[in-house]
């Protein structure tokens, strides 16, 4: 027996050369994936496998993700931007082809793969095995049978990572339609803010003009009814002009998109009913999306500050903290206990709406010493900075 496994080692070397042989292969594939749970090194591991067995350069499996092959991982490995795009696939589930050679049939689509094997269970397409022999080589039998037994074994493999890739891109596809859906509520809301100042203020305003001519054409020694009735028109109709002011800011200020977070946030707690400062000093500008995320989750808060904390004053403080906006909303209130309160629908709505953009939100209260709510987003791509020496700016208002 030792002779006869020394005279195998032999054989195999002639024929292998430095490359595993079939058994070992199959054997080694086997090992690590009873070793542990599937991952995406587990692929990795099946690449370098399946090169060492067939000399390819490079070996790479591809795995289903919907109607697309996605390379999932390369022998030898490759720098990121050198991995071939996702390829489009049609009726892969009623392609019957087993093993395709010289990128015919299901490989054509494929690069690198001299040899491309499907992975199938049950007849459900779950990847591909593909190798590309060095220059001057050529597929063998004994690839063909090693990248077909491989594909056998593979299939649990695959459908388990899978059906991670797929929920993954779900997710993905969830938060990319999360964005899309904040993105265009904020463009109504700039629309409609829009259209209150240029159409429904715009005709107030030429009706006030309208209504003070005539106010002062009447003389209220010969008309004084008349005069007063006009005189308290003009005065409604600027009350109307406010409210549409302060309707169209609520919508989506313009100050927001014209001036930032600071001069927006500054304008709100002047008009608040109790004294709040504001702190954002150096603050500069930040993607569109980002802004409306703070500003709309900030005044939220306050609003709650203005409702149930029964708060005497409220602080408001934004900094850049590393790549991450960070906001606070600091009141001196009555607090509560979060682990026994709900969380009710302006906080949640809070969460939501940074969650969307990338943000995180987190509440910390205690019965009699106030609530502080602390929002983090991130500050993407910063431009027009303000000058850091600048003072904090502030507003109060009883």
């Amino acid at each position: 027996m030792p002779v006869r496994r020394a005279l195998q080692r032999v054989a195999n070397r002639l024929v292998y050369g430095r490359r595993s042989t079939p058994y070992d292969v199959l054997s080694g594939f086997a090992t690590r994936v009873g070793a542990a749970e599937p991952s995406p090194d587990t692929l990795v591991q099946l690449a370098e496998l399946m090169a060492g067995g067939t000399g390819a350069d490079p070996a790479r499996v591809w795995l289903r993700v919907g109607s697309q092959l996605r390379p999932a991982a390369t022998w030898p490995p490759r720098a990121e931007s050198a991995e071939p795009a996702a390829a489009e696939i049609e009726n892969a589930d009623a392609d019957a082809d087993g093993v395709v050679l010289d990128g015919n049939g299901s490989g054509r689509m494929l690069p690198d793969a001299d040899l491309a094997v499907p992975v199938r269970e049950q007849g459900e397409l779950l990847g591909m095995l593909t190798i590309a022999k060095p220059r001057g080589e050529r597929v063998t039998e004994v690839d063909i049978e090693l990248l077909g037994r491989l594909a056998a074994a593979s299939g649990v493999v695959l459908r388990n990572l899978r059906l991670d890739a797929e929920l993954a891109q779900r997710l993905a596809d969830l938060e990319a339609s999360r964005r899309r859906l904040l993105s265009a509520q904020n463009d109504a809301r700039q629309r409609i803010e829009e259209d209150l100042a240029g159409g429904s203020r715009a005709q107030l305003g030429v009706l006030r003009e309208r209504l003070s001519g005539l106010a002062r054409e009447v003389d209220p020694a010969t008309a004084p009814k008349t005069a007063m009735l006009l005189g308290q028109l003009v005065v409604a109709t600027d009350g109307a002009m406010g409210t549409l002011d302060g309707l169209a800011a609520g919508v989506y200020p313009p100050i927001l998109a014209a001036d930032g977070l600071t001069a927006a946030l500054t304008e709100q707690a002047a008009k608040a009913a109790l004294p709040i400062s504001v702190h954002a000093a150096g603050l500069g500008r930040y993607p569109a999306e980002v802004e409306a995320a703070v500003y709309f989750s900030v005044l939220e808060a306050l609003q709650n500050v203005a409702k149930y904390a029964r708060a005497s004053a409220a602080q408001v403080r934004l900094q850049e903290d590393g790549d991450r906006l960070r906001f606070e909303v600091t009141d001196d209130g009555v607090g509560f206990d979060p682990a026994s309160v709900a969380m009710g629908s302006g906080l949640q709505g809070m969460a939501d709406r940074l969650d969307t953009v990338g943000g995180t939100m987190t509440l910390d209260s205690t019965p009699g010493l106030g609530t502080t709510v602390i929002g983090r987003a991130p500050a993407g791509a910063v431009s027009y900075p303000i000058k850091a020496s600048e003072p904090a700016l502030s507003g109060a208002s009883q």
